[in-house]
């Protein structure tokens, strides 16, 4: 299934209920997309009810992970088909970074600290092959990237044979 994964802090600050909007209209599209959230924090019982509120059913299309060790975390980030970091305020953003490790493409925030780990890349080719940046908030240019990025089987493909994380610039 087209896979979303977003690994971080629960925290309010980092923007997951913007992620959680915007999926459900990305399911629009994509039916049988699923968002697979890795990580906790004080703010998940609020994005568990977002979740609900939107009609995410909880075991097929918004899976909550919680805190889930290393090996499982490489192996979800691994299996998605993009990943999204959609904190409107990050230090450095090292969970982009992994994900870049595990050879899927990043959908970003476009953040200052964000800006400077995933740079600034101008087209869906590029993309398939690292990271991307999108203005903050279910925007029309990231909800299209998720949605190009989830029904694109090529660029899954394409994922899975990157050997090494792009340069960063």
């Amino acid at each position: 299934r087209p896979t979303v994964a977003l690994v971080g802090r629960l925290r309010r600050y980092k923007g997951v209920d913007v992620l959680l909007d915007a999926f459900a209209r990305v399911l629009r599209d994509v039916p049988d997309a699923v968002l697979e959230v890795i990580g906790d924090g004080p703010h998940r019982g609020a994005l568990e009810a977002r979740a609900r509120q939107l009609g995410l059913d909880p075991g097929s299309q918004a899976r909550f992970r919680g805190f889930v060790p290393a090996a499982t975390k490489v192996d979800l980030l691994s299996s998605a088909h993009v990943s999204v970091c959609p904190s409107p305020k990050e230090g450095w953003g090292l969970t982009v970074v992994e994900s870049n490790a595990c050879g899927t493409t990043v959908v970003a925030s476009r953040s200052p600290g964000l800006v400077d780990s995933v740079g600034t890349l101008d087209d869906y080719v590029t993309a398939t092959w690292g990271m991307r940046t999108y203005d903050f908030g279910p925007s029309p240019q990231g909800l299209q990237l998720l949605s190009r990025a989830l029904q694109d089987s090529a660029v899954a493909a394409v994922q899975r044979l990157a050997v090494s994380v792009p340069a960063i610039r």
